[in-house]
């Protein structure tokens, strides 16, 4: 099992208007789920909208027999666990939210630094807003996303939501859109029939850390992988404070990766499992 966030894919563009992975991230991705014997399942978690991600993964939604390929958008709030359809595989909602009372006064001060930075855009999704600044000069975005934190964190008291910062961008959502909800939704999935014994996690943004916390429990290990035999690596992109145990200097290097699982799954004939990551991969123990 691959669980990669949307924002650690190489991309054809890094900016507001295409997150459109590479053409060999998406030849890899769909190699390593056309494994024959039914081994491989690869989860894309994005923040994007349903629209956009039909758009940037249209080739492999679009392509019946890639029922292995699971995506979730809106940071979790619909998702997609793939059909032997392909194109009719049904969108699915987490859950149900209550208005959100929060939406506007938030989006009203996303607007405010929006008029003040240049190449930067406030982007509305059904439950969630982002402010993003891909587009705007790297050095005075970073520097004003923390004043904007601050503000919207001030703004909302005790709101139930919670705030993400990622490269790029600042997202606002419903607390409800708990990470960990959606990913112990499908873990279950996974498990009816036999449990996980190796799973491979990327995540790039601040709210991974509860997710990270969660698969390196006992609890979650006993409840969903195999017993003693499994392997499990728990990454974040880029080396930061993180309860990930390894982390992955760059998204070249996430390329580097998925090639070699896909050349990995093209040798696996009769193994079960990958072998250790450190073979097929360049991710790295936090020391």
């Amino acid at each position: 099992m691959i669980f990669i966030d949307h924002e650690a894919l190489p991309v054809l563009e890094y900016s507001k208007e295409s997150m459109t992975p590479t053409p060999s991230v998406l030849e890899n991705i769909r190699e390593i789920v056309s494994d024959p014997l039914n081994r491989n399942i690869v989860i894309i978690f994005s923040n994007q909208s349903v629209e956009i991600i039909e758009e940037h993964f249209s080739h492999l939604l679009k392509d019946g027999g890639l029922e292995n390929l699971w995506i979730a958008a809106e940071s979790g709030y619909l998702y997609r666990t793939g059909s032997s359809t392909g194109e009719n595989s049904e969108w699915r909602k987490l859950r149900n939210l209550a208005t959100q009372v929060w939406f506007n006064s938030v989006k009203k001060i996303m607007q405010t630094y929006t008029e003040n930075v240049d190449g930067s855009i406030v982007e509305e999704r059904e439950s969630t807003l982002v402010w993003n600044h891909k587009n705007a000069e790297e050095e005075h975005g970073n520097m004003v996303v923390g004043e904007l934190y601050s503000q919207i964190k001030s703004c909302l008291g005790s709101a139930p939501v919670e705030i993400v910062q990622g490269k790029g961008y600042l997202e606002v959502k419903p607390i409800k859109l708990k990470k960990t909800k959606l990913l112990k939704q499908l873990l279950a999935k996974i498990t009816q029939q036999t449990k996980i014994d190796y799973l491979l996690y990327l995540g790039a943004d601040t709210g991974n850390e509860n997710v990270y916390n969660f698969l390196l429990n006992k609890k979650s290990s006993d409840q969903y992988f195999t017993k003693d035999t499994h392997h499990k690596y728990i990454c974040t992109l880029g080396k930061k404070p993180s309860s990930a145990l390894y982390y992955v200097d760059c998204v070249q290097d996430v390329e580097f990766m998925l090639t070699r699982f896909k050349k990995a799954t093209h040798k696996r004939k009769r193994n079960r499992s990958y072998a250790d990551l450190s073979k097929i991969s360049s991710s790295r123990p936090f020391n």
